[in-house]
């Protein structure tokens, strides 16, 4: 099941955060992502005094019925997720041994073309500051190729809950 959500983040908030990550991407201070070309990731705590992000993530948590899941301290946590033109997620699922999955990206940046997540073979057209929810371990998940001078910049949060076995 995918959750979308719509003005999770307001303009205003949202221009403040891509400047702080331009200025961390001029400044070099991103790591690549060796997942794929032209991606790079950093801490959310460079954005910690702009937007209360625990709020964010228990209003995502209760909206999508998740509440039972905590903050993936185990996984991949919470990042921010810089992609410039030519790069792309690729298709795939995350396997998790003993863990469910749920990953939320909020999307501070929208490219001129392409960086829209594709989950499940299906497409999803997501605007400036909404959402979406999905799980990782079960979702075939992917994005088409940024291009154009505007990169795809997220916020992403994840959460997980032991599976019963």
């Amino acid at each position: 099941m995918i959750y979308l959500f719509k003005n999770v983040i307001d303009s205003d908030t949202r221009i403040k955060i891509q400047n702080v990550i331009y200025n961390l991407y001029d400044k070099g201070a991103m790591r690549k992502n060796q997942a794929g070309p032209f991606r790079q990731t950093t801490s959310p705590i460079h954005i910690n005094n702009l937007v209360d992000l625990e709020f964010i993530k228990d209003r995502v948590k209760n909206a999508c019925g998740i509440s039972d899941y905590t903050n993936d301290t185990v996984l991949y946590g919470d990042f921010i997720s810089l992609i410039t033109s030519g790069g792309f997620v690729h298709e795939h699922t995350d396997k998790y041994s003993g863990f469910s999955h749920a990953r939320a990206n909020i999307l501070i940046s929208k490219p001129i073309n392409g960086g829209m997540p594709i989950i499940n073979g299906k497409r999803y057209e997501i605007e400036e500051g909404d959402g979406w929810l999905f799980f990782p371990d079960t979702d075939l998940h992917s994005t088409d190729i940024v291009a154009g001078d505007k990169p795809r910049m997220t916020i992403s949060f994840g959460f997980t809950k032991n599976k019963r076995i």
